[in-house]
C-alpha cells in the first residue's frame, strides 16, 4: 500500500481475509536496494484500524454466520455488492443474504440474533425500524470492513450500531 491512511478496498480486505502480510510500497523498493527480501514488520502501514502484528487468517471471522444486508444498503452498493459477496464469504460467512425485513423471522421466533448480522445504511434505510420491531440490532455497513482490518468482530460494542430514528420510521 502506499504512504499515508490505507484505502479500503476489496482486494485489501480480501488479502487480510487470507491473512497476507500489508506492507508499504517501500517495503518493495528497500528490499531491492538491498538485493533481498526485509523483514515486513518495518514497513507495516501506520493505520490504527489495521491491526497487523502478527499476520492473521481471517478467514473464520464470521464462521456460521449469515450476513443479512437491507435491500437499500444492496442498492447502495449497486454492481459492488457481488464483491461484498465475495469479502463475507472469505471471512467465512455461512450465508450473504438480502431480502425484505417481512422475510426475515423475529428474534423471538427461534432465529439467533448471534448466527445473522444485519447491515443497513446508517441514513435513510427505512427498512432499520422494521428490523427493530423485530428485535434485531442493525449494524453500519462499516462493521464488516472494520471487523476485517482489526481482526475481530465486535457486536457487543455500539459503535456501528444504527438506532432507528424517526427518519427511518415504516412508511
Amino acid at each position: 500500500v502506499g504512504k499515508g491512511e490505507v484505502k479500503t478496498t476489496g482486494k485489501l480486505l480480501l488479502s487480510l481475509a487470507f491473512g497476507k502480510t500489508i506492507v508499504t510500497d517501500e517495503w518493495v523498493s528497500k528490499s531491492s536496494d538491498a538485493k533481498k527480501l526485509l523483514h515486513p514488520a518495518r514497513f507495516f502501514p501506520k493505520d490504527d484500524n489495521l491491526a497487523q502484528v502478527p499476520p492473521e487468517n481471517r478467514s473464520e471471522l464470521m464462521t456460521q454466520k449469515t450476513l443479512y444486508f437491507t435491500p437499500s444498503l444492496k442498492k447502495d452498493y449497486g454492481g459492488g455488492f457481488k464483491e461484498i459477496e465475495k469479502i463475507a464469504k472469505a471471512v467465512g460467512a455461512a450465508r450473504v443474504i438480502s431480502k425484505p425485513p417481512r422475510e426475515l423471522p423475529a428474534v423471538s421466533n427461534g432465529t439467533s440474533e448471534h448466527e445473522t448480522v444485519v447491515l443497513a445504511l446508517e441514513h435513510g434505510d427505512s427498512e432499520v425500524s422494521a428490523l427493530s420491531e423485530k428485535g434485531w440490532k442493525c449494524y453500519r455497513k462499516e462493521l464488516l470492513s472494520n471487523s476485517i482490518l482489526r481482526g475481530h468482530l465486535d457486536l457487543a460494542s455500539d459503535e456501528f450500531r444504527i438506532q432507528p430514528s424517526v427518519s427511518q420510521q415504516k412508511k
